[in-house]
């Protein structure tokens, strides 16, 4: 058996080293330990979507808009910070009020925060 080792084309994949992070291994060969994996940031960026069509098609205020645009630039982030994002969700959840689809789909992304890496 050679020391060499052939990985061929890597596909993203996610594996747990030591419980702390996660390790991307991406087409390029390299490993990031603090990227939020494509597909999680896809999904909560899909969600804060949809987040801002509902409050386009809302009476709530342009603060909660301003919040919810604000958490939306921060899931484009490479390595969103998970702190910012629930302090924003809870701003369209204070400014929100009886608006209860818009205070639905932002307690969805607040769920959702949970599963980005720390």
């Amino acid at each position: 058996m050679s020391g060499d080792i052939n990985i061929g084309n890597l596909q993203a994949v996610n594996v747990h080293a030591g419980g702390e992070k996660n390790v991307i291994a991406g087409e390029s060969g390299t490993f990031n330990n603090y990227a939020v994996p494509l597909a999680v940031r896809a999904e909560l960026q899909a969600l804060l979507d949809e987040l801002l069509r509902l409050i386009a098609e809302s009476t709530v205020g342009p603060a909660v808009r301003d919040s919810a645009e604000q958490a939306r630039a921060e899931a484009d982030e490479p390595e969103p910070h998970t702190a910012r994002l629930r302090k924003l969700m809870d701003a369209v959840v204070t400014g929100a009020g009886k608006v209860g689809v818009v205070v639905q789909a932002a307690l969805n992304v607040l769920s959702f925060i949970d599963k980005l890496p720390r």
